[in-house]
């Protein structure tokens, strides 16, 4: 009995584990949309994820759930300038870096036991969006921040169809650029009933 019981015990946690980064994943995808940015996929299936080459590049050495925003080409521009030129490339580059920031903020929403040391790749994203483009220290610190919590406020009005999107993520394991916008309008019509 005890083993039968630690076995559940065991599999309802692995599946706690796979929402919790289904909604990590589901943070960026729907924060890209919102920001303009296409989506070509989004997978919790390592097997697919190995087969788009993701790992193959190696700028991704990433093994686990990925969602693949294009929006490196738009940003690649105004790092090489090393200065923002208005406010198009501000509002570029603060949307990618929400975008980036949604993903840990909406896990860590709703994972009690969320480990920041989850979003070390994000993190290294933005700040290195930052250290390319402000030279002060004080304004690097100051834009992260406020991305932050731009992206702390973004999860939190878009929580329950971060919530729906991630859940359709657990069922389905991959969804495609072809499918992203449904899933979403889906998840928000789920969420707007809200049933959760």
């Amino acid at each position: 009995m005890k083993k039968l019981i630690k076995r559940n015990m065991d599999r309802e946690s692995a599946e706690r584990e796979r929402l919790y980064e289904c909604l990590h994943e589901a943070g960026h995808v729907i924060a890209a949309r919102a920001y303009g940015f296409r989506v070509a996929w989004v997978s919790i299936d390592q097997n697919f994820i190995s087969a788009q080459g993701a790992n193959k590049r190696g700028a991704l050495e990433i093994f686990g759930p990925m969602s693949m925003a294009l929006c490196v080409h738009l940003i690649n521009p105004i790092l090489a300038r090393r200065k923002m030129d208005g406010p198009d490339d501000e509002r570029l580059v603060r949307g990618y870096c929400i975008q980036v920031l949604a993903g840990p903020v909406a896990e860590g929403h709703y994972n009690p036991d969320f480990d920041r040391a989850v979003a070390a790749v994000d993190l290294q994203q933005v700040t290195h969006v930052c250290e390319r483009i402000f030279g002060e220290r004080s304004e690097r610190r100051a834009f992260r921040q406020r991305v932050g919590k731009e992206a702390t406020a973004f999860v939190e009005a878009h929580k329950g169809v971060i919530f729906h999107f991630a859940v359709a993520l657990y069922n389905r394991e991959t969804i495609l650029e072809v499918d992203i916008d449904q899933a979403i309008a889906t998840a928000r019509a789920q969420a707007l009933l809200g049933a959760v």
